[in-house]
């Protein structure tokens, strides 16, 4: 049997994800010119959201990639 997480769809905004990882705004900026950000949720022009699972998904492959 296989647990599904609850929060996998929850969309978090801009600033919880940074609180999330630990970064400053600008870093999020940065990264995102680098292209190398979590994938963002464009619901509108202006209102940009992160899906828990995707940046959960990204953190993992950066971990991964780090080893």
């Amino acid at each position: 049997m296989t647990h599904t997480d609850p929060d996998a769809d929850r969309l978090i905004s801009r600033a919880e994800l940074c609180l999330t990882l630990g970064i400053a705004p600008r870093t999020l900026d940065a990264w995102q010119r680098r292209g190398i950000a979590p994938p963002a949720v464009h619901l509108t022009a202006r209102c940009v959201r992160y899906r828990l699972a995707d940046v959960r998904a990204w953190l993992a492959a950066r971990q991964g990639a780090a080893a």
